[in-house]
């Protein structure tokens, strides 16, 4: 990823690992991930069914099979003023998010970038609540409108 001075991306990745409702686990099988933003960001992660402390353990995956990484950067630093209020409006969300069983929080490793993670047992709380951040966001970060793509109405 390459953003020009003055450019902004918002984007996400959601995983989700057997199918939980089915009572399909995800028990083997293995998954490399990689995201990189050079000299900004690398998240690199591995993931191995039969890792149980992976996979269950309290510092691991807790025995949740969806994870997602929504992310804000921009090719310009943002001030503290604006990454604090970015963060304060995800957490805000993330806050009143109706499901006990989601584990997310916000953060800004680098004054260009702001990631969003979370862990849920099911796919639709996940999204639901990154769907409601990138709401918060988009008119904080890109001056435009709270609205969901088109696209999502089907």
């Amino acid at each position: 990823m390459h953003l020009a001075p003055g450019a902004r991306l918002l984007g996400w990745d959601v995983l989700a690992l057997g199918l939980p409702a089915a009572e399909q686990p995800f028990d083997h099988g293995e998954l490399s991930q990689h995201l990189h933003w050079p000299g900004v960001w690398l998240e690199q992660g591995h993931i191995d069914a039969q890792d149980h402390a992976l996979m269950l353990g309290p510092t691991g995956l807790g025995g949740h099979s969806t994870l997602g990484t929504l992310w804000l950067a921009s090719g310009s630093p943002w001030t503290d003023a604006e990454r604090e209020t970015l963060l304060d409006a995800a957490r805000s969300v993330l806050a009143s998010a109706p499901h006990a069983s989601l584990l997310c929080g916000a953060t800004s490793p680098d004054p260009r970038l702001i990631v969003l993670r979370a862990l849920a047992h099911q796919v639709e709380p996940l999204m639901n609540a990154l769907r409601a951040v990138r709401l918060a966001w988009r008119p904080l970060a890109l001056g435009r409108a709270a609205v969901e793509p088109r696209v999502w109405r089907m």
